[in-house]
């Protein structure tokens, strides 16, 4: 869809108004509404005290076992809330962040069973209670990751061991970003650098280096459960949750930092590693199943995980950290089969229920949903709409000639514009029904003429309308018919 060798062709506005086209799941309007549901699904049904179980009979979503009362920012409802902060990224709308803010004040801002605890699954939600702070960084707001400050304090001046504290892989997802965004917020690398070191340790004794995987835990280190094949055990939910704190941390970690080359290098290689177990499933082949490494064992989708992996893939091709050509058709087929799997009430559904290992037989969970999920679903699409929305500089090799009424025009792959004022100009691309395709700001681009690659838009065949506007008022616009 987007190789170079596509072409796209004027075309008369009136064509664009008498062509039908329908929408993908890769435009942008698509990418915003399905995350729409996602999100209000959990928002909608559930108590704020407790947003891991529904109020609505039948919802699907199964008990949690393993968190006595679903205490409600505990680990799980803590990585639904880094999902809807990426849901109020992508929209804009305080809707999301409201929310967020009325969960966080309802439990005091604190981590899940106070200052003192020392397990990581508890200080999941100082993710979000840091990134709400980075939103509004004043001295007034200091009581939103003050109880942050106290914990770590505490968690790195007790001289703990952290293959205790972080025994399971999936640990790396739940403390690790929180301290980063801590960090962020507080202005401070020292806590990055125990980070670090903490994650270091765990890593020697969990990092497969051959596989490239994590153990989900020390019960996992061959001869201890291997699969039925004789390979070992790499559950991909664990890998999802390695992943996704990885993206995460990155995201926020100071490009300057000086470890942070290490992370990139498992980041990369972890993800190729993730890349090439893709599909081996007879359902749906952008998705993994829940073991790594014996699909015809262990052969039914699953879609918690393959959210995360489709998140941390999409997010390193859009900071440059690996390869959009060999990377993309992996996301794409990711992406569509995890909207495939959105039920008709915004429920992700074949979410695995909560569980430490692999199963054989994931029948009872085909409807089911979960928050961490939900969560990773949210943080995927919010990485789809940046690659919908993004503008991309064009190759200065192609040019066009402008006249006093026209500025827009399309050469091959490029767009091609007329600026007077950037900072406040965007190209809207809409389908031939004028729902919004993808927006795209210009505030990077220099005053005078500029060029963008619509390539990686992923646009499919039909006919768009591209509309230029600045400083709020249409200045040109033009149609492309993409064949």
């Amino acid at each position: 869809m987007n190789t170079p060798s596509r072409v796209l062709v004027l075309a008369t506005l009136l064509l664009c108004a008498n062509r039908s086209f329908a929408l993908t799941e890769f435009d942008a309007d698509s990418i915003a509404n399905v995350m729409k549901r996602v999100a209000h699904y959990r928002m909608t049904y559930a108590d704020i005290a407790n947003l891991y179980n529904h109020t609505s009979a039948g919802k699907g979503d199964q008990p949690n076992p393993y968190d006595g009362a679903n205490q409600g920012n505990d680990w799980d409802v803590g990585s639904f809330m880094t999902g809807l902060m990426a849901m109020y990224y992508t929209s804009k709308d305080t809707t999301y962040l409201n929310f967020a803010k009325r969960w966080a004040t309802y439990f005091n801002w604190l981590p899940w069973n106070g200052v003192n605890t020392t397990t990581a699954d508890n200080i999941c939600c100082a993710q979000t209670y840091s990134e709400i702070y980075l939103l509004n960084p004043v001295t007034a707001n200091n009581n939103m990751i003050s109880s942050t400050a106290q914990n770590l304090a505490h968690l790195f001046g007790s001289h703990l061991n952290p293959k205790t504290c972080w025994w399971w892989c999936d640990a790396l997802y739940m403390a690790p970003p929180a301290i980063t965004l801590y960090c962020q917020a507080a202005n401070q690398t020292g806590y990055l650098d125990s980070m670090t070191n903490w994650w270091e340790l765990v890593a020697d004794s969990l990092y497969n280096t051959t596989y490239k995987f994590y153990y989900r835990d020390g019960s996992f280190i061959p001869p201890k459960n291997v699969c039925p094949n004789g390979k070992p055990m790499f559950w991909s939910c664990g890998e999802a949750w390695v992943i996704g704190g990885m993206a995460r941390i990155l995201d926020h970690m100071p490009k300057t930092y000086a470890n942070r080359s290490q992370f990139v290098a498992q980041f990369q290689d972890i993800c190729a590693a993730i890349k090439a177990q893709q599909g081996n499933n007879t359902l749906y082949q952008g998705l993994w199943t829940t073991c790594m490494l014996d699909h015809p064992d262990y052969p039914d989708p699953e879609t918690s995980g393959s959210a995360f992996f489709c998140f941390a893939m999409a997010w390193g091709v859009r900071n440059g950290l690996l390869d959009s050509a060999t990377y993309n058709p992996c996301i794409n087929k990711a992406w569509s089969d995890l909207v495939k799997n959105i039920g008709a009430d915004g429920r992700l559904l074949r979410c695995q229920h909560v569980d430490w290992m692999p199963r054989t037989d994931l029948s009872a969970d085909v409807n089911n949903s979960s928050p961490e999920g939900e969560g990773a679903f949210l943080q995927a699409g919010y990485e789809m709409y940046q690659r919908a929305t993004a503008a991309t500089a064009a190759s200065p090799a192609a040019s066009v000639a402008f006249d006093k009424t026209r500025f827009l025009a399309v050469k091959g792959a490029s767009l091609f514009f007329r600026l007077a004022n950037p900072a406040s100009a965007s190209v809207r691309v809409l389908s031939a029904r004028g729902r919004l395709v993808a927006n795209l700001s210009l505030q990077a681009m220099r005053r005078g003429d500029n060029a963008v690659s619509l390539a990686s838009l992923n646009l499919v065949s039909g006919v768009y309308r591209i509309v230029l506007e600045e400083n709020g008022r249409i200045t040109a616009t033009t149609a492309v018919t993409m064949r």
